[in-house]
């Protein structure tokens, strides 16, 4: 079983492993807000059944568009997230065979990426038996990791508590006081642990003592947990419906802070120093083991080019190493909330340089490339998949940025 489960973690589709946080070492006795989120959070989410027939059309609805008639201001911030998106090319690209060969394995795959009992083709039972679900809504699928997944159970609406400060976008036009009849309100929606059933994994999948996404224990042991700053403050900034993260530059850019020493020459001899610090990002940067930060130095010519020899590379990331034997950690050179990494660059003066470059590449899905290349590379895949699969490979080789970019001439 634990072979299998490393197996399937060659997918970037990683399946959904609860974390029971209650019972893993540290965290004590079950509490109320434990017993709230193993209720809440059963994965996939049950099926919602029938809706109550007093219910608007509309409010009996589980697609988001739907939702937009009287929530436009999250529809449109929904849309752009990268949770509209969970169920993309490189996630179906992989499922299409992956549904035909091992159904069961691929369900629990979608867990995450498509919460909702009605967007999975096959259900499997507490003991992993399989079936085909009847009530699969395939117009449901692509919605990915939709407003009913957070919000709805059983056709019950739930959020968290009403702030003032925070308009909640509605527009009633046309519809009754009521369309969904009325609306559970809790603050636990307002708490990093509700993110924690797919961004935090349970114990059992540890590679070196941690986790492959541990993201919620890092948020636990930072400044920010102390303080009571939730995921939700950085994540969903007044109540925004965005997520943005390691693939946006401006929330990198507010979340860590980078210093740049030199360079200095000392004769023939040239050094340098980049600082890159960890200040306002609530878990490891970067979290997961699909991004890599590049910090580069070198020296260049008056032309802006490159001197073979000169360049100096750094990795900021997790490195994983998936086999068929197992799963290895090569390295983990991430930094945690309130830590600092520093680069030194020593070389020395080539007669051409004329400056000396220091520069951060951020590629976000770094990992994704690597792998569906591999995939790409089986000859079972159909081509439908390997249609998918070379989509995915190309957006996740647009989505690299700069993140700092200095150029520093030499005193001759």
């Amino acid at each position: 079983m634990f072979r299998r489960r490393w197996l399937l973690l060659i997918l970037p589709v990683l399946g959904a492993w609860i974390a029971a946080l209650h019972g893993s070492p540290g965290h004590g006795a079950p509490t109320a807000t434990d017993s709230f989120f193993q209720t809440y959070w059963k994965l996939p989410v049950p099926p919602q059944g029938s809706p109550p027939p007093e219910f608007h059309p509309l409010a009996a609805s589980l697609n988001p568009q739907n939702c937009a008639a009287c929530h436009p201001r999250q529809f449109a911030d929904w849309v752009t997230s990268l949770h509209s998106h969970a169920m993309g090319p490189g996630v179906t690209g992989q499922l299409v065979d992956f549904l035909k060969r091992k159904p069961e394995d691929a369900a629990s795959c979608e867990n995450c990426h498509a919460p909702l009992s009605e967007q999975h083709e096959w259900l499997t039972d507490a003991n992993g038996h399989g079936r085909a679900n009847a009530r699969f809504a395939p117009e449901l699928r692509a919605a990915a990791v939709s407003c009913a997944a957070c919000h709805v159970r059983g056709f019950h609406r739930n959020g968290p508590p009403r702030n003032p400060q925070h308009p909640s976008g509605i527009a009633w036009t046309g519809l009754p006081a009521k369309p969904h009849g009325e609306v559970f309100r809790t603050p636990h929606f307002e708490q990093s642990q509700f993110c924690a059933p797919c961004h935090q994994f349970g114990p059992g999948n540890d590679v070196n003592g941690k986790p492959l996404e541990n993201t919620l224990e890092e948020w636990r042991r930072s400044v920010y947990a102390r303080q009571g700053v939730s995921c939700q403050v950085c994540h969903m900034p007044e109540r925004r419906h965005l997520w943005r993260g390691i693939h946006d530059p401006a929330m990198v850019r507010r979340g860590v802070s980078i210093a740049f020493q030199g360079p200095v020459q000392s004769g023939s001899a040239l050094t340098a120093t980049l600082t890159v610090s960890n200040t306002r990002v609530g878990h490891d940067f970067p979290t997961y083991i699909t991004p890599q930060v590049l910090v580069r130095m070198e020296q260049q010519d008056q032309l802006g080019r490159s001197i073979p020899g000169t360049r100096r590379e750094w990795r900021i990331g997790r490195t994983i190493d998936f086999t068929s034997a197992g799963v290895e950690e090569l390295s983990d050179t991430r930094i945690p909330p309130g830590e600092s990494r520093s680069f030194s660059y020593r070389g020395r003066i080539q007669s051409t340089a004329t400056r000396l470059r220091a520069w951060i590449q951020v590629y976000p899905d770094h990992y994704y490339t690597g792998f569906y290349h591999q995939v790409l590379a089986q000859r079972d895949r159909s081509s439908n998949s390997k249609r998918q699969l070379l989509e995915a490979l190309t957006h996740s080789q647009r989505t690299s940025y700069l993140l700092f970019d200095r150029r520093v001439e030499l005193g001759r």
